[in-house]
This record gives C-alpha cells, structure tokens and sequence, in this order.
C-alpha cells in the first residue's frame, strides 16, 4: 500500500489516472509525481476534474 503525504489516503500498487483513466502498476513506495501514461503526464492524475470535460 501507497499512502499520500498531504491527505493520508490509502493507496494499492495499482493506480489510476482520473484524467486520462490509464491504469498502472506501481512499484516505489511513494505516489508518482505524473501520470505514467505517455500521452497525458498529467501531474493532477490523482485528483478528479471539477467540471466535467465537455
């Protein structure tokens, strides 16, 4: 398990992109600073939109 520095959230090896919904393995035991995807590398990969992309 993965736990988030700021919000003590509780995260698997397993992580997903709530940009782009890529889905990877991860295998540090910090959160990636990107999305691992090579199209997105959206920094705001674990945080979701405020408004729904349209």
């Amino acid at each position: 398990m993965i736990e988030c520095p700021k919000c003590h959230f509780q995260f698997e090896n397993k992580l997903t992109c709530l940009r782009c919904g890529f889905k990877w393995h991860q295998q540090k035991d910090t959160l990636p600073v990107t999305c691992a995807n090579p199209k997105c590398k959206s920094p705001y990969w674990n945080k979701p939109r405020r408004k729904p992309k349209n």
